[in-house]
Formats: structure tokens, sequence, C-alpha cells
């Protein structure tokens, strides 16, 4: 795919910073398939260990907020690590594309998505598994 996602959170603490999770999460769910995670770009491999053209770019804070994921491969390992990070933690992952754009794990966001965000942008697709969130991101673009 040709273009961006990012997996990020769109709430903000008591004193107004954008909440912060815990990189040890992304590190767990991508550990099978991405290099370099010691880093703050990681290259990823498809099931057969070759290098596939996409890069996950993730702070190198113990606590981050979010990352973002230039050209997503269409692997099934890629998506169900992306909803693992949406399960376990407060993130949405959006997209350039119609609207939504954007997806959430919990069938609860109340709280996880901001009410202007909802107006703007309408209500999030709610995944089950990774599969969802790739085909919520080819339904829009």
């Amino acid at each position: 795919m040709s273009l961006d996602i990012f997996v990020m959170t769109l709430i903000e603490d008591e004193d107004g910073r954008q909440l912060r999770f815990d990189r040890s999460v992304v590190e767990q769910a991508f550990a099978s398939f991405a290099l370099d995670q010691e880093t703050d770009d990681w290259q990823l491999m498809n099931p057969d260990g070759e290098i596939v053209f996409a890069m996950v770019s993730v702070d190198l804070d113990p606590t981050i907020t979010g990352f973002s994921i230039d050209r997503p491969p269409a692997m099934p390992t890629f998506w169900d690590a992306v909803y693992e990070v949406l399960r376990q933690t407060p993130t949405v992952v959006v997209w350039p594309g119609r609207d939504p754009s954007y997806c959430v794990a919990q069938r609860d966001y109340t709280g996880l998505v901001p009410e202007d965000y909802m107006k703007t942008f309408g209500a999030p697709v709610v995944a089950t598994c990774g599969a969802d969130i790739l085909a919520a991101v080819e339904a829009s673009v």
C-alpha cells in the first residue's frame, strides 16, 4: 500500500498532553517480524524472512503517544500486530482516505475518541481483528 498510517492517542491527560502508553506493547506486537527494534525505524520481514518495503517509525522513549508506518504491507501478521496495539492501548489507527478513515479495537470508544473528532470524521470503524483494519483501509482509499 502506498500510504502512511498512524497509530496514536487522540485523548489528553489532565495536563492537556497527549496520553502516553508503553513502547513495549508495540515491540511485543511486532517482535516476530520487525528488525532493529532498538532503533526508531524498523524494517519488516514477510513470513519467508524477506525484507518488505515498509518502515515502522517509533520513538525511542519508554512511553510514546503513537507511531507511524510508511507503506504498510498487506501481510496478515502486520495487521494483527496493529490490532494488538489498538486492543492493549488507548489508541486509534488513522490513514488518509474517505471517512471514516480511522479505526479502534474497543467497542466502547467513549472517551477514546473526542467528540469533535467524531463530528468531523464520523464514528470509527470498530475492528475485531487485523483483517478488519485492512478491509477498512482498503474500502476508504
